[in-house]
């Protein structure tokens, strides 16, 4: 609710615009009243009104003083001035002072009516603002700092996360009655909102009816800190218009969508690395195909699971690569295609995109290998000798070359410098012994080289964001 606060030194004139305002306004507006510039400064700086409505000349502080205070705090509010005095000056004073509009005594009801309004809209626009880019900020920072002002049916019942194709949001709102959303992000074909539960169960109630858009919802949220999570269960519902491109109308995630374990996809994944590594292009065109192929999974989670590989790679790949990704233009281009999946017309566009990447990638490493083929012995002593503690001096000696020349095209080829890649190495080959479900954690540390389980554990949720234990989940 939007607060206001009178403040004038007459009070019958206080009464007078108070009565005027809640009749107009009722609950929309939470009414308060001053008698001075100095009650009203206050007032303001312990209760946070929006919007003030004050005279010009009153006793302790005047209206200038005042507003020339507010002006510096932070979220100032917004300010009426009523005043008796038509005087050019007192009004240029006053708008120079901060105020948004200059009315004057005796006030007419009707236009009190419509500045007061003009001026709610405007607070209303601005919270919704700066709403959505606190938003903006959880998603990405993770971090959820003070409570955000969310209007009163979001905190009441919880909200949904709405993926809609951005080509018809505004109209789509509009046929729906929906006033009440905060936008949070906006691709060039995608929107994605909060709306209220109240508006996602009117949209679940016309599902049948929406036959010429694309519409998703994720699960109820009641609290800000599963954003990130709703707006995933949004695009991975969304995502099934890409799979299935004559598909129209509203999908909606539920929790028979909902994967518990991705270590099949992370296996197809690093295989896709090793063959990129290894210049192979029929091994590469095979593995990106049945990374991308989700025609054997169960239908309603086919969703999830592509939405995973998408962010897998997105995420994943280049970073694999990175010392490749950032110096060649052509290939950050082919990165940013892959990124902008919400602009390919199908998943098989998408995929094109991949391969595309891959195959270039594989390329420069060939040329890079044939320079410097002691590369390519040092990630096969690796793979044989990765559950054992070597180091890089023990690797370099490995393949007869100077330390110091080797750290600098070991990494200039993978991306990474040598400890980095042990670690993603190792963590790669635990989860796909955890995803076994025969070994116990240390069991798991001890086989990929790791010396204390504390430290693997430290490092396996670095790197997986999960823990070894809750990685053995079993499969739903």
């Amino acid at each position: 609710m939007i607060s206001l606060l009178i403040t004038d030194d007459e009070k019958l004139i206080r009464q007078g615009i108070k009565k005027i305002v809640i009749e107009a306004f009722g609950d929309r507006l939470k009414v308060f009243d001053a008698k001075n510039g100095k009650e009203a400064l206050d007032f303001v700086l312990k209760e946070k009104p929006q919007i003030i409505l004050t005279d010009i000349r009153m006793p302790a502080l005047d209206g200038i003083e005042l507003m020339q205070t507010l002006r510096s705090i932070e979220n100032a509010p917004e300010i009426i001035v009523l005043s008796g005095y038509d005087n050019f000056s007192y009004a240029k004073e006053a708008i120079e002072s901060g105020a948004v509009s200059y009315l004057l005594k005796p006030v007419d009801k009707n236009e009190l009516i419509q500045t007061i309004s003009k001026v709610m809209q405007k607070v209303e626009q601005k919270s919704q603002a700066d709403v959505c880019s606190m938003l903006r900020d959880i998603l990405d920072n993770g971090k959820l700092e003070n409570a955000l002002p969310l209007k009163g049916d979001f905190t009441a019942s919880g909200f949904f996360c709405l993926a809609i194709h951005t080509g018809r949001f505004e109209s789509f709102m509009r046929e729906m009655n929906i006033s009440d959303y905060y936008v949070f992000e906006q691709k060039r074909y995608i929107t994605l909102a909060l709306i209220s539960f109240y508006d996602g169960k009117k949209i679940k109630d016309k599902i049948k009816d929406l036959v010429d858009i694309k519409v998703a919802l994720s699960l109820l949220a009641t609290n800000l800190s599963s954003l990130r999570i709703i707006r995933d269960q949004a695009l991975s519902a969304f995502i099934k218009f890409y799979v299935y491109t004559d598909k129209t109308g509203c999908v909606v995630y539920e929790t028979e969508n909902i994967v518990h374990n991705f270590s099949a996809v992370d296996a197809v994944f690093e295989k896709l690395v090793c063959s990129i590594q290894n210049g192979k292009l029929d091994l590469i065109c095979d593995t990106v195909s049945e990374l991308c192929d989700i025609s054997n999974i169960e239908e309603k989670k086919q969703g999830t699971i592509f939405f995973y590989v998408y962010q897998l790679v997105v995420q994943n790949l280049p970073k694999r690569f990175s010392g490749y990704s950032e110096s060649d233009s052509y290939l950050a281009m082919k990165r940013i295609m892959i990124e902008q999946i919400w602009n390919c017309a199908s998943v098989t566009v998408w995929k094109q995109y991949l391969l595309d990447y891959a195959v270039y990638i594989s390329a420069i490493l060939k040329q890079a290998t044939v320079e410097f083929p002691f590369i390519e012995e040092a990630l096969e002593y690796i793979k044989e000798h990765y559950s054992e503690n070597i180091n890089m001096a023990m690797v370099s000696n490995a393949v007869s070359i100077n330390y110091t020349y080797f750290s600098e095209k070991f990494k200039e080829h993978t991306g990474k410098n040598f400890n980095e890649y042990m670690k993603e190495f190792r963590i790669q080959k635990a989860k796909e012994l955890l995803a076994m479900e025969r070994y116990k954690v240390y069991e798991v540390a001890a086989k990929t080289g790791f010396t204390d389980v504390k430290y693997f554990i430290k490092i396996f949720k670095e790197i997986t964001g999960t823990t070894p234990s809750k990685y053995q989940i079993p499969k739903c």
